[in-house]
């Protein structure tokens, strides 16, 4: 059976890299706390393990999965034909405004993020974090909103908004939830447990300005398929970031 290694918290991380490595959670602590990875790499030996990853977003409310967790290439479609039913206008003209969009037309700042992404398949996902806890932490790494709308939803609201004047986030959100979809990555890397370890040497001495943002799952691979996704979590009371920037 293949071990996971699942970073939902203090006790999974713990308990996933006591079973990977074979290792009592006494030693693994000790080891831990004098930063001694010299048993990691004894025990490690490249073998093969499940990872889990987080992926923060926001998703309609009868969105399905059939098809996997999907990269930007294969979704956009699909999202722009949900946005689409928002609106009050013609659908010639949000088609329109779709064509403007996917040639950089506007001279809107979010048009041209918007135009990058779809040009540069290295960011077209989908994203995960190794640590949950470094998605909705304020004092995270993570300084981006994604229970607000997936980054491609924001560079089309915004844009729409500045082009046509209309709140589409409002009547995104009606229809929409928060939520983390949880899914597995096969891998016989050993950076993941490196990162596990430095988020438990976080925890068990308090290390609060500890960065835990190197464990990530870039979509390399491509689309997560279904049998890889392992949970869906709707996050409720979630309230909108407020992002200060320091002067």
């Amino acid at each position: 059976m293949i071990p996971y290694l699942d970073c939902s918290d203090y006790e999974t991380t713990l308990e996933s890299i006591s079973n990977i490595l074979e290792i009592d959670k006494k030693s693994i602590i000790k080891s831990v706390k004098k930063n001694n990875e010299d048993i990691i790499k004894e025990k490690f030996s490249n073998k093969n393990y499940y990872c889990c990853f987080f992926h923060a977003t926001r998703i309609f409310n009868d969105q399905e999965f059939n098809n996997g967790l999907k990269p930007l290439g294969e979704i956009i479609d699909y999202i722009w034909e949900r946005l689409g039913v928002l609106i009050s206008g013609d659908l010639k003209q949000w088609d329109d405004f779709r064509n403007k969009m996917d040639n950089n037309y506007f001279e809107y700042y979010h048009n041209r993020l918007y135009y990058d992404r779809l040009l540069d398949n290295n960011q077209h996902g989908p994203y995960g974090y190794l640590i949950k806890d470094v998605i909705d932490n304020p004092d995270g790494p993570v300084n981006i909103d994604y229970f607000n709308a997936p980054e491609i939803v924001d560079d089309i609201c915004l844009t729409y908004e500045e082009y046509n004047r209309f709140n589409l986030f409002e009547k995104y959100h009606k229809i929409s939830v928060p939520a983390i979809i949880k899914f597995r990555y096969k891998t016989n890397e050993l950076c993941y447990i490196k990162e596990a370890l430095n988020y438990l040497k976080k925890c068990i001495l308090k290390q609060d300005d500890s960065p835990l943002d190197k464990g990530k799952f870039t979509g390399r691979e491509g689309r997560i398929l279904k049998d890889d996704i392992l949970e869906i979590e709707i996050i409720k009371n979630w309230k909108k970031k407020v992002f200060i920037k320091n002067e």
